[in-house]
């Protein structure tokens, strides 16, 4: 991988991290990955989680033993999205 001439990645290092987990999980060794799982998920859910926020307009509290917002059943359904057939998750994974 490298760069352009004005220093700017060659490729997309997001499909970099993409391929990198597809051939992890492909190859059943979790030792392959780049990034540490819990550690991805982290700095996912406060951006996520913010959002949730800043869409609903106010501060909101998580408690991150249960996963869920204190007492706001609203925020708590924005929490999951709805996916189009035929790409829907089972109800129980």
């Amino acid at each position: 991988m490298g760069s352009d001439e004005d220093g700017v990645p060659s490729r997309d290092m997001q499909v970099v991290h993409f391929q990198n987990f597809f051939d992890a999980v492909r190859a059943e060794k979790q030792e392959l990955m780049h990034a540490d799982v819990n550690e991805v998920y982290l700095s996912t859910a406060f951006a996520l989680l913010g959002n949730i926020s800043e869409r609903l307009g106010r501060n909101l509290t998580f408690n991150p033993a249960t996963e869920r917002f204190t007492a706001d059943a609203e925020a708590d359904l924005m929490l999951k999205c709805e996916h189009r057939s035929p790409y829907a998750l089972p109800g129980k994974v």
